[in-house]
């Protein structure tokens, strides 16, 4: 399936070819942890779905998904920008917490 020029792979075929259900290694740094979580509250928060989120990002889901259960490789690559729309898209509905969870989380990542 072709949604916004991205092709997308039903779920039910990845869960039926084990060829595709690779292990993938997961990260144990802390700011990793920390950025991963953030992230996934912010976007709970909002009410967005994985998937309405990759839209807005102009990310595939499977990339969201890759951020929020801290996939090493993903979480490596992981770009500020990316960071900065995802705040800025999931903040209005961000409760207080998760506001005040991800400031700490970008000073503690970028200290001045």
């Amino acid at each position: 399936m072709i949604i916004n020029n991205r092709f997308y792979l039903p779920d039910i075929f990845v869960q039926n070819h084990s060829a595709l259900n690779m292990t993938v290694k997961k990260s144990n740094n802390k700011n990793h942890l920390a950025q991963s979580g953030v992230l996934r509250k912010l976007r709970l928060n909002s009410g967005l779905t994985q998937a309405e989120l990759a839209v807005k990002l102009n990310i595939s889901r499977e990339k969201v998904v890759a951020i929020e259960n801290c996939h090493l490789a993903t979480m490596q690559e992981l770009e500020t920008d990316l960071i900065s729309v995802w705040w800025h898209l999931c903040k209005p509905k961000a409760d207080e917490d998760t506001k005040s969870e991800f400031r700490k989380l970008i000073e503690r990542i970028f200290p001045y």
